[in-house]
């Protein structure tokens, strides 16, 4: 009887010990898949990565509906210049999440046997990395010019707030290789504006531009590039072949300050270059992001570097839906990558080939064709300006993110 009360007490501080070290363990557990989960937001927004680290935490400890026992949440992202252990200059640069976590936890009891009390709280941290692909890249932007590029968006019009997110882009990759040896080695920026077709690059002067068509579906009959539909596996058959001229203009609207047609800009390692030539487009007609993928896979066959990303910016949705669904049944964008991948780069690397997709002023289904032409977790919808520019450096970057344990 007197041995009773003690064997009691020690009970009641294994039962509470076990409930501690169940919560500490499952607290490990959520920080871990938390910080992962960070990791992948496509911005640095940090009142939004305290959210989601909090929502993760408390929905993975606590479960659904129970009362949140989590008192702090914390968690800060380092750069690699504000990490001593990541080098800027090195192919391995990363970003480091740190996620802090601590809380108390219901229990039975705050035990006390033999004077030993049991602490009620427990904490964790966790880490991951996020590493930077910093290897040569070319980059193809496919720009939607069609007319309602010329409507406003978050209080700018489309076109100018596109023409300064191409130049801030191309300028950063320029400035990302600047010191690398010209030529081979360097991230190159390439400009594909499309509406329902694309043009040629910029002729020289007293030169006519002639207009693209693709894929030529809908013309009149006497088109020279009528196509009908029990024809589309033949079009593809041809779409990394260069097209010859659907409509030519005249030297003369060139000078016209009314007339300033878009144009393909080849890839260049010049931000100077792209700002140039954006400045002298204007958006026109309706939208086929079809027409501007494809031209942007016959520029990146011409490639040197083993990194080669198409990135479609679009303000709308494709004025023939069913064609460009079609098209992606038919396997043409699963066709550039592969197309592309089968090459080398200029130092012998096996080339790695993308397609991501981000949208603006309107929300893209997933079920959309242009979201199914994408990889699959490259479809961004933004939902401002910054989160528009948020999302393309993060495409541009190439990053991953692993779990990271300090030795």
């Amino acid at each position: 009887m007197l041995m009773l009360p003690v064997l009691a007490g020690v009970m009641l501080f294994v039962m509470e010990s076990a409930q501690l070290l169940r919560a500490r363990s499952a607290l490990g557990d959520a920080s871990d898949a938390a910080v992962l989960a960070v990791s992948t937001l496509k911005n640095d927004d940090t009142k939004e990565r305290r959210a989601m680290a909090r929502s993760w935490m408390e929905e993975a400890v606590t479960g659904r509906g129970a009362n949140a026992w989590l008192d702090r949440v914390d968690i800060d992202l380092l750069s690699c210049f504000e990490n001593p252990d990541c080098d800027a200059r090195s192919d391995n640069g990363f970003e480091e999440l740190r996620l802090v976590v601590s809380g108390q936890p219901p229990q039975w009891f705050q035990s006390r046997v033999a004077g030993y009390s049991i602490s009620g709280s427990v904490a964790h941290s966790a880490r991951a990395r996020r590493y930077v692909d910093s290897g040569a890249k070319d980059v193809y932007f496919v720009a939607d010019f069609s007319s309602s590029m010329d409507l406003y968006w978050a209080k700018q019009r489309k076109i100018t707030m596109l023409r300064n997110l191409l130049n801030d882009m191309a300028q950063q990759l320029e400035d990302e290789t600047e010191d690398r040896v010209a030529g081979d080695g360097k991230n190159t920026i390439a400009v594909i504006p499309y509406s329902t077709y694309t043009m040629e690059t910029r002729p020289e002067p007293g030169k006519e531009i002639c207009s693209l068509i693709q894929i030529p579906f809908g013309l009149s009959p006497e088109e020279e590039y009528q196509r009908h539909w029990d024809q589309l596996d033949d079009a593809l058959a041809i779409m990394f072949q260069a097209k010859p001229c659907h409509r030519t203009y005249p030297a003369r609207l060139m000078s016209d300050p009314l007339f300033f047609p878009f144009f393909t800009v080849p890839s260049t390692t010049s931000a100077q270059v792209i700002k140039n030539q954006l400045a002298k487009m204007k958006p026109d007609g309706e939208t086929a992001s079809y027409e501007g993928i494809i031209r942007a896979a016959q520029e990146a066959m011409k490639g040197k570097n083993p990194i080669r990303t198409i990135i479609v910016l679009s303000d709308g949705a494709d004025t023939n839906s069913n064609l460009h669904r079609a098209m992606v049944e038919a396997g043409y964008c699963d066709t550039i990558r592969e197309v592309l991948e089968n090459q080398d780069s200029y130092d012998g690397k096996p080339v790695r080939a993308s397609i991501a997709v981000v949208s603006f002023s309107y929300a893209l289904k997933p079920t959309n064709a242009l979201a199914q032409c994408a990889d699959k977790g490259k479809v961004y919808t933004a939902e401002n300006v910054d989160d528009l520019r948020r999302k393309v450096v993060s495409i541009i970057k190439d990053d991953s993110a692993h779990l990271y344990r300090k030795p």
